[in-house]
């Protein structure tokens, strides 16, 4: 039988099926985030010319000016590794520049070039276009409350993530 074990609580019983949701939370966000995905790896390479992955870092380094691999991987939530190979790839297709940190010589700093500016606008327009499209019919009281419960659901999720192991009691 499924538990409650959040913290801070006692472990008790989940409400049956049905009387709260048809299925599984943790399902529900799993498929629509897998949604938006497949959505983002179609539009951006369609429309964009780049993968997702390349469109989000273009997008972080458009934001920030210059920026390092670190500070992207940290935005995107993402290891070093695989934003090394991403950088390698927009480095390839001339969408960025990496150059030498006058102040930190140890660190690279990473910045668009004018196509990969081009491309962020791009990117931009598509992820306007998408976050439109997304939030289409809510009103905005129900926009409201729907970034307070992302914002919510956002803390959980790094909670559960930054837990070593699961912390709970099994009756």
């Amino acid at each position: 039988m499924p538990i409650n074990t959040v913290p801070g609580t006692k472990p008790g019983i989940l409400p049956k099926q049905g009387e709260i949701s048809r299925r599984p939370v943790q399902q529900e966000i799993h498929e629509v985030g897998n949604l938006l995905l497949r959505s983002a790896l179609r539009n951006f390479r369609e429309y964009a010319g780049v993968p997702a992955i390349e469109a989000f870092a273009i997008r972080e380094i458009g934001y920030r000016g210059k920026t390092s691999a670190r500070e992207i991987a940290n935005a995107l939530m993402s290891d070093e590794a695989q934003v090394s190979r991403v950088i390698k790839a927009l480095l390839q297709k001339k969408l960025i520049t990496r150059k030498q940190d006058r102040s930190h010589h140890r660190r690279k700093l990473i910045n668009l070039t004018e196509k990969g500016k081009r491309t962020f606008a791009a990117v931009e327009q598509i992820g306007h276009w998408r976050e439109t499209r997304m939030l289409h019919g809510l009103r905005e009281r129900e926009l409201r409350q729907f970034y307070d419960t992302l914002g919510k659901l956002r803390a959980n999720a790094e909670s559960l993530f930054n837990t070593a192991s699961l912390e709970m009691e099994i009756i």
